[in-house]
């Protein structure tokens, strides 16, 4: 083993604790730069209207918008699945009751006008029971403190409605037959 003097040790030791530091604080900086350049979707304006289930509107500027479409899909053994796509979105249940945060909170399920439950994902079950043919579904998208997002002073939401029992293909309110997905990129309410 060959011994190094000590002093040619702690300057070689010096010098690299220097790079790197010298490196994480330009890492840093261009980490920083980039924050600054990078737009940053805004968690909207809490405005006095609200929406025909009357939670407060959180209105968004319609690019920073998220969206969402829902499918209803008859279940393998009985009732119904919804399927709900969304785009610049991201459900946070787990945020449920804190403060508004841009494009991420949970949804709310209606039928025929009255609150079922939440949504917290792509996928709800809904039992034969619960739902009829006919039905009006409604899915808003709501923000972490229950505020519904909405473009221009209409709600987010996706609707569809129960087809009839003995129509086994998944249904919508397109004007393609063959399609199952219902769009509401327009942001209304429909009613």
């Amino acid at each position: 083993m060959v011994k190094q003097p000590f002093g040619v040790v702690a300057v070689v030791g010096a010098l690299m604790c220097g790079s790197l530091l010298m490196g994480c604080a330009a890492d840093e900086q261009s980490i920083d730069a980039q924050a600054q350049t990078q737009p940053v979707a805004s968690a909207g304006e809490l405005v006095d209207g609200k929406d025909q289930f009357g939670h407060r509107l959180r209105v968004v500027d319609a690019n920073d918008a998220p969206t969402a479409s829902v499918q209803i899909l008859p279940d393998a053994m009985e009732g119904w699945n919804l399927q709900i796509s969304t785009d610049n979105w991201q459900w946070r249940p787990e945020a449920n009751g804190e403060e508004a945060v841009a494009n991420e909170g949970h949804g709310h399920l209606f039928v025929n006008g009255k609150k079922i439950t939440r949504v917290y994902g792509d996928w709800l079950y809904l039992p034969k029971n619960m739902v009829s043919d006919g039905d009006e579904i409604l899915i808003s998208l709501n923000a972490n403190d229950h505020s519904t997002w909405a473009v221009d002073g209409s709600a987010i939401t996706a609707e569809t409605v129960v087809p009839a029992a003995d129509n086994t293909a998944a249904h919508n309110h397109s004007d393609d037959a063959d399609s199952i997905d219902h769009d509401s990129k327009s942001h209304d309410n429909h009613g």
